[in-house]
């Protein structure tokens, strides 16, 4: 199945980087909130994770869904070509096994 990393709201702080801490009082006795970064993004108010497409069609929408549908276009020729070189590299390095197995093959091959 393939997945997109996305960044998406940290539920901590809900995407405001802040979290509240409590109220405490200035120098002249007026109350004031206090906030600490988010522990859990940082203070990005961000959250990486992985989606699969249909994740990624629904948080796009429909309008934004032609432009995923276009990358798409691009990225599926790009992981075919993977696959037929990963295919090549695993045919390659089984003949490189019997070639190490059997030495004498690569010297019929050299005549």
């Amino acid at each position: 199945m393939l997945k997109v990393h996305i960044l998406d709201r940290c539920g901590e702080c809900s995407g405001e980087s802040m979290v509240f801490v409590g109220m405490d009082m200035d120098q002249n006795g007026q109350p004031f909130k206090r906030y600490r970064a988010c522990g859990q993004c940082a203070g990005s108010g961000l959250k990486p994770r992985w989606v699969s497409l249909r994740e990624l069609a629904d948080l796009l929408g429909a309008e934004e869904l032609r432009s995923a549908e276009q990358v798409l276009e691009v990225l599926l020729p790009v992981m075919h070509e993977q696959k037929k070189q990963e295919a090549l590299m695993a045919r390659l390095n089984e003949r490189l096994q019997v070639l190490h197995n059997h030495p004498e093959l690569g010297e019929q091959m050299i005549d």
